[in-house]
C-alpha cells in the first residue's frame, strides 16, 4: 500500500447580521459552497429585506450552474440583477440592493461588488486591503439592484455594472464582506485588528458586527459580517493497489 500524505486548503465561512437601531433587518447573507455574498436592502425603499435576499438566491443559483472565474462572476451579477428587475416590479418602485461576493475558483479568490457593501482581504503577513476602493455617490438612475443609490454603479445596457477583483489563494489569509453598516462605523485598523486576533470566523464576525451596532448607537444601520479563513489541513490519502483475482490466483497457484 502506497501511502501519501500533503495539505490542502480550505475555506471556512460563518456570518452574523443584526439590525441595530432599525426596525427591520434588510440584510441578508448566504454561504452556498465556495461561494459567499452580503446584500444590503436600499434604505427607505419597499421591502429592502426581500430584495436583499433575492440577490443572495439568485447570485448562488447561477454560480452553482456555471462556476468558473471573473466571467463567471459577472454573469452571476446579472442574473441577480435581471431577477431583482422583474420582482421590483411587484415591490414597488425604487426597490435595490448592493450586493458583494468572493468564491473561491481553484488556486484563487475571485471577487464581485456592486453598490457600497465592502470586501476586505486580511492577507497572512497582516496589513487589511480594501479590495474595491469606495467610490462617490452618483445620482444617475442605476440598474435595478441600483448599487444603493447609484455607488458608481450606472446602468450599462440595462444590466448591473459589476467590478470584479481576484486574490491568490493563501494559508492564514482571512475575507471580510459586509454592509455599510459595519465599514462606515468602524475604522478599518480596527477591522484588522479584529480579524487578526480571531481565528474562529464566527467569533471574528460576531465581534465586528456587535461593535459596529455599538459604535451607531441609536442611529445605527443594520451590521452583516462575513468572514472567511483559508486554512492549511492535512491531507491523507491511501492509494492501495487495485485486488485483482488473477493476481490472487496465480500467486496461490505458486505457493
Amino acid at each position: 500500500m502506497d501511502v501519501c500524505r500533503g495539505t490542502r486548503l480550505e475555506v471556512v465561512a460563518s456570518a452574523c447580521s443584526e439590525r441595530g437601531s432599525r426596525a427591520l433587518n434588510e440584510d441578508s447573507f448566504m454561504i452556498a459552497g465556495d461561494l459567499m455574498c452580503v446584500s444590503d436592502g436600499i434604505g427607505g425603499a419597499p421591502h429592502g429585506d426581500i430584495v436583499s435576499r433575492v440577490c443572495c438566491g439568485a447570485l448562488a443559483d447561477e454560480w452553482r450552474r456555471e462556476p468558473a472565474d471573473e466571467d463567471g462572476m459577472v454573469r452571476a451579477f446579472c442574473a441577480a440583477d435581471d431577477l431583482v428587475s422583474r420582482v421590483s416590479g411587484y415591490l414597488g418602485k425604487g426597490s435595490g440592493a448592493t450586493l458583494v461576493a468572493a468564491a473561491r475558483c481553484g488556486e484563487k479568490m475571485v471577487f464581485g461588488c456592486v453598490g457600497d457593501s465592502a470586501a476586505w482581504l486580511l492577507p497572512p503577513a497582516g496589513g487589511l486591503v480594501r479590495v474595491f476602493e469606495a467610490s462617490g455617490r452618483l445620482r444617475e438612475a442605476g440598474s435595478a439592484l441600483d448599487a444603493a443609490m447609484g455607488y458608481r454603479m450606472l446602468q450599462g445596457g440595462g444590466r448591473a455594472c459589476v467590478r470584479v477583483a481576484t486574490a491568490p489563494m493563501l494559508p492564514g489569509m482571512k475575507v471580510l464582506l459586509c454592509t455599510d453598516g459595519v465599514w462606515s462605523q468602524l475604522p478599518h485598523r480596527h477591522i484588522g485588528f479584529i480579524l487578526s486576533n480571531h481565528d474562529d470566523p464566527y467569533a471574528a464576525a460576531y465581534r465586528i458586527v456587535r461593535e459596529a451596532v455599538s459604535a451607531g448607537g441609536e442611529a445605527g444601520d443594520n451590521a452583516t459580517a462575513l468572514v472567511a479563513c483559508a486554512r492549511e489541513v492535512r491531507a491523507d490519502r491511501d492509494q492501495q493497489t487495485p485486488f485483482s483475482f488473477e493476481d490472487a490466483l496465480t500467486e496461490r497457484s505458486a505457493g
